[in-house]
């Protein structure tokens, strides 16, 4: 959500059943269990962030298991 009025708690509350850790709320980092209190009169920036991203065996590229 980008330049949004609101506390947002319901969106954020989608975001965290969704697997999100971490989100970036008006250009800083947070963990989602420990966010600021947001003016719901104020613009906020909120985006997921996606930092971590768990291998598994059909994400694997067939190509980079080839010897050479």
């Amino acid at each position: 959500m980008r330049g949004c009025k609101g506390e947002h708690q319901k969106e954020i509350l989608e975001i965290k059943k969704q697997g999100y850790i971490r989100l970036k709320i008006n250009g800083e980092i947070y963990s989602i269990d420990e966010l600021p209190q947001l003016d719901k009169n104020k613009k906020h920036d909120i985006f997921a962030v996606i930092d971590r991203i768990p291998v598994t065996a059909d994400l694997v590229c067939p190509v980079a298991l080839k010897r050479h």
